[in-house]
This record gives structure tokens, C-alpha cells and sequence, in this order.
């Protein structure tokens, strides 16, 4: 298969050697049999709040894509929505004939056996369109996890059965299918209205999600902002920085 990585990173540079260098190993090595095309995304989100300094992110993305270890970064000081960033990638790939497309953030490492692994997974599945990735969400510091993996839409088909491409993001992480079709004929198909699966327990990539830290903060005040989402956690400097919210429900939390 043609694997399209659209890789997400803005004020990340100091995780893009551990987040990034799976996925330009992977393409280098045609890991599992596979080609791999690396769409990078570097811009910040409407509605996230904003540092006044740039780190390192695009400048080391540029840098990549220029010796060539990437093929396409997308980068602008310009706030978009989440959903137009990730589909302008999503686009770009499906042009270059990628089977699968696979939504990774500079804040997961993967290993390569847990890249094969997924890919073998989902590549014997053929009657499934996507499938939900399964994420091992640290959170507060770099030893505590949920047990239960985090599962948000991460590989999707490109093309399906009747003429459906992958053309758009209709939500954050969800795919908006479309074909040209006769008059009356439906022409948009949103990923969840299709079968699906999810990645096993076994193959849960590190996800730094929720540390105690400046990134979590300003992700808190995104999430609390966007209509109809209310974050699971909350900042209270007097706390310590990063808490649960009040009368959320604590998930069960282990540690390596």
C-alpha cells in the first residue's frame, strides 16, 4: 500500500525528533512493504491561543522537506481551521495516489513495530473504510497513563467501492467522502456511516497528551472555547498547574 502520513506539529519542536524520525524511517526503509508519503502541517488552529515566539517547528519542517526526508509541509503564521489544515493535506495526498491516509501528531511516537502492526491490521480488513487508532494517553507527567487506550479516527481509505474519495475533513479527525454523481444521487458520505474498526490495545502509541506543562494549558483554553466541547481537565496554578475538572469522572491511571 501507498501510506499518506499528514503529520501535525505547530510549537512542537522540541518533540519532532522523537515524533517525526519513526515516520521518515519508515519511509525510508518501505517499512512493512510499504511506501510511505510524509505531508507535514505546520500552522496554528483557530481559536488556539497563540505564543508571541515561534519555536523551532517550521523551520526544521522546512528543512526536511528541503533535503527531501518529507515531501509536502503546509506551513503559514496564519491561523486556519483544524479541519481545512488537515484536508489541504489530506488533498495533496489523495493526488499522489495514497491508499491510506494515517493522522499523526508531533505529540505520538510510534515504533515501528507498533507502525507495521497497525498497518498489517488494518491491510487484512479490506471491507472496512477507517479505523480508530489506539493512543496510550500519558497525562500530568511522562510515567502516568490511562489504561484505556484514547481511540480517535486515524488511517482512512483513500478511494471505496462506488466511485468514494476521501476529500475533506467534516471534524477535527473525521473524513468526508464525495463522487460525482447523476441528479438526486447521494454525493457526500461522512466517515462514521461507514464500517470501521479499532487498532487493538496491543498496538497503543505513546501519546504525551495531557502533561503538566504550557502546551496543555493553552489546549485546555481551545477545547473550552470551541462550541459544545468542554475539556476533561482544567489549569489552577494554587493546584499545581494541570488538574481533573471539577466532577469529571477519573479514569483508571497506571504508571511504567
Amino acid at each position: 500500500m501507498k501510506i499518506g502520513v499528514i503529520f501535525v506539529a505547530w510549537q512542537s519542536g522540541d518533540l519532532l525528533s522523537s515524533s517525526l524520525l519513526p515516520w521518515i524511517n519508515a519511509r525510508k526503509q518501505h517499512l512493512g512493504g510499504h511506501d510511505y508519503t510524509i505531508a507535514a502541517v505546520s500552522v496554528p488552529f483557530e481559536g488556539f491561543p497563540q505564543e508571541e515566539l515561534l519555536d523551532s517547528t517550521m523551520a526544521v519542517l522546512h528543512t526536511e522537506r528541503e533535503q527531501g526526508e518529507i515531501d509536502y509541509h503546509l506551513q503559514n503564521v496564519v491561523p486556519m481551521k483544524e479541519t481545512e489544515a488537515r484536508g489541504a493535506a489530506l488533498k495533496w495526498l489523495v493526488e499522489q495516489g495514497c491508499d491510506v491516509t494515517w493522522q499523526a501528531d508531533a505529540d505520538e511516537f510510534p515504533t515501528p513495530q507498533q507502525i507495521e502492526g497497525t498497518l498489517r491490521f488494518f491491510e487484512t480488513r479490506p471491507h472496512v473504510a477507517w479505523a480508530r487508532g489506539s493512543l496510550r494517553n500519558y497525562v500530568f507527567d511522562r510515567q502516568t497513563y490511562l489504561v484505556e487506550p484514547f481511540t480517535p479516527p486515524r488511517l482512512h481509505r483513500t478511494r471505496l467501492p462506488g466511485g468514494w474519495v476521501a476529500s475533506a475533513f467534516w471534524d477535527d479527525n473525521n473524513v468526508l467522502y464525495f463522487r460525482e454523481g447523476q441528479v438526486n444521487e447521494r454525493r457526500e458520505i461522512r466517515d462514521v456511516d461507514l464500517p470501521h474498526v479499532t487498532v487493538p490495545k496491543r498496538l497503543s502509541i505513546r501519546h504525551e497528551s495531557w502533561l503538566n506543562d504550557s502546551r496543555s494549558r493553552r489546549k485546555i483554553a481551545y477545547q473550552n472555547a470551541r462550541v459544545g466541547w468542554q475539556c476533561s481537565f482544567d489549569w489552577d496554578d494554587a493546584r499545581g498547574g494541570l488538574i481533573w475538572r471539577d466532577g469529571q469522572p477519573i479514569p483508571e491511571t497506571a504508571r511504567d
